[in-house]
C-alpha cells in the first residue's frame, strides 16, 4: 500500500510539474521573444529594442508655462498639415527654410535661429499615412481565438496602446514562485497574443531608432524620441491620429539652451491640425501679396511663401518669386543661401536675377539666353510699329538699350503692383 501511495504521488508530482510547465511554457516563450525575437513557424520577427518594450502615459513638460511675448511679433500659419505659430519680425527669433531629404524624398522644414544665427529650434513634417496594424502572415494572429480578440479592439485603443502599453511581464522579483503563478494566472494568452501583435506593429510603425515611446492623453498624440548623435540633442517625433490618418512632425531642441526649450513650448502649446490641399495655398499667397512692398521683400514676405509653398511644394513658381523678392530686400543672404542650393539641385538654376549669384546648368543658360533673345526681338518690332515719341537718338542701338531699360523699369513697377504676380 505504502509503495502504491508513494507511486501515485509521484506521478500527481509529475502530472502537476507537467501541468506548470505546460501552464508557464507560453508566458516563457513570450519572455524570450520579448528579449531575443522569435523565429517559429506562428511567428517571425527580430529582437525588438528595449525602448520599444515599454510605453508610457506623459504630459509634455512646459506646456502651462507661461512665456511673456509680444504677440503682434506671432502669427499663425497654416503651414504643411499644421497650424503653427511662427515669428514675424521678432527682435530674438528668425526662420530659415530646410530641406531633408529621405526615403520618403525631399521635405520641406523651418529651422528658427536667434539674432547671432545660432539654431535653436528644428521643426519638420512628414508626408501623412493611413494608420494600419497588420498580422500580415503571421500564424499566431490568425489563428480565430486571437483573430477575435484583436478584432475586438478599436482603432482608437490600438492607437493609444502603440505608444502606451507596457508590454514586459511583470517582475518576479522578491516574489515567491506560487506568487509568481499568480501573477502570471492573471494574464490571459489572448493578452500576451494581443502584447505580441503590438510588439510586432512598433517593430513596423517607426522608421528609425527610438530612445523611448510614451503617450499624451490630453494631447492625444504619440511621441517618440528618437536617438541623436548628440548628448545636448533632444529630437522627438510627434503623431496625431485623426480620421485613420497619421499626421507627423519632427522638433529638434537643444537642451542647454532656454530660448530653445521656449520655443518648444511655443510651438506644442498653440500646435493644431489642418489638412492640406494644393488650394489651401490661395488664400495665404492672396495675404502675402497685401503686403507692403517693403514687407514683401523681407523675412516676413519668405514665411507667407514658404507657408503657401509647403502646400503646392511641386510649384518652383513659389520658389522662384521668393528668391526675386528677397534679393531686392537687404540682409537676406543666409534665406537665400539655402533657396539657391535647393533650386540648382532640383531645377538646374538658382533662379537668380544678378550676374554675379546667378548659378545654372548649361541647358537652363541656354534657355535663359533664347528667352532674353526672344523678348529683344519682341522690343524691336514694337519699335517698328512705334511712333517716335521717347526723343530722339544717336544710333539704333541706343534706341534700342532704351527701350529694353523701358521694359525692365515697366515689369519693376508692375513687381510694385500688390496684385501683379500670379502663380500658376
Amino acid at each position: 500500500m505504502i509503495q502504491k501511495a508513494i507511486l501515485s504521488t509521484i506521478i500527481l508530482a509529475l502530472i502537476s510539474l507537467l501541468g506548470i510547465l505546460l501552464f508557464i511554457a507560453p508566458y516563457h516563450t513570450y519572455t524570450l521573444t520579448l528579449t531575443d525575437g522569435i523565429d517559429a513557424s506562428f511567428l517571425k520577427f527580430h529582437a525588438p529594442s528595449k525602448s520599444v518594450l515599454d510605453g508610457e502615459g506623459y504630459e509634455l513638460d512646459g506646456l502651462d508655462q507661461i512665456i511673456y511675448e509680444d504677440n503682434s511679433v506671432w502669427k499663425e500659419f497654416h503651414f504643411q498639415h499644421h497650424l503653427l505659430e511662427l515669428p514675424i519680425h521678432h527682435p530674438n527669433y528668425e526662420l530659415i527654410p530646410v530641406f531633408h531629404k529621405d526615403e520618403f524624398g525631399t521635405n520641406l522644414g523651418i529651422d528658427f535661429i536667434n539674432s547671432k544665427d545660432q539654431l535653436l529650434l528644428g521643426l519638420r513634417t512628414f508626408p501623412l499615412k493611413k494608420f494600419e496594424l497588420t498580422s500580415d502572415k503571421q500564424k499566431i494572429f490568425l489563428l480565430p481565438i486571437f483573430k477575435k480578440k484583436i478584432e475586438s479592439i478599436s482603432a482608437d485603443k490600438k492607437w493609444i496602446d502603440l505608444f502606451s502599453k507596457k508590454l514586459s511581464l511583470p517582475s518576479n522579483k522578491g516574489k515567491s514562485f506560487l506568487e509568481s503563478l499568480k501573477t502570471m494566472w492573471q494574464i490571459p494568452y489572448e493578452d500576451l497574443v494581443y502584447n505580441l501583435y503590438i510588439l510586432y506593429n512598433r517593430n513596423n510603425f517607426f522608421e528609425t531608432k527610438v530612445k523611448q515611446i510614451r503617450y499624451d492623453e490630453k494631447l492625444n498624440v504619440g511621441i517618440a524620441e528618437i536617438e541623436s548623435d548628440r548628448v545636448d540633442t533632444l529630437i522627438e517625433r510627434f503623431y496625431f491620429f485623426q480620421l485613420g490618418v497619421v499626421y507627423t512632425f519632427e522638433l529638434t531642441t537643444y537642451r542647454n539652451s532656454k530660448q530653445s526649450k521656449n520655443l518648444r513650448y511655443k510651438i506644442l502649446r498653440n500646435l493644431k491640425l489642418k489638412h492640406s490641399t494644393q488650394d489651401s495655398s490661395i488664400s495665404i499667397y492672396a495675404e502675402y501679396k497685401n503686403l507692403d512692398y517693403k514687407n514683401r521683400i523681407d523675412a516676413e514676405g519668405m514665411t507667407y511663401l514658404i507657408s503657401a509653398w509647403s502646400h503646392d511644394f511641386s510649384n518652383k513658381e513659389y520658389l522662384r518669386v521668393m528668391i526675386s523678392f528677397l534679393e531686392r530686400g537687404l540682409g537676406n543672404s543666409k534665406f537665400l543661401a539655402p533657396l539657391y542650393e535647393y533650386s540648382f539641385n532640383k531645377f538646374g538654376t538658382n533662379f537668380s536675377s544678378k550676374d554675379d549669384s546667378r548659378n545654372e546648368t548649361a541647358d537652363e543658360k541656354l534657355k535663359r539666353k533664347m528667352k532674353e533673345e526672344l523678348e529683344e526681338e519682341v522690343v524691336r518690332e514694337e519699335m517698328k510699329n512705334s511712333v517716335k515719341q521717347d526723343g530722339e537718338f544717336s544710333s539704333n542701338e541706343e534706341k534700342i538699350k532704351y527701350m529694353l531699360q523701358k521694359a525692365k523699369d515697366s515689369k519693376k513697377n508692375s513687381d510694385l503692383n500688390q496684385n501683379s504676380l500670379q502663380v500658376p
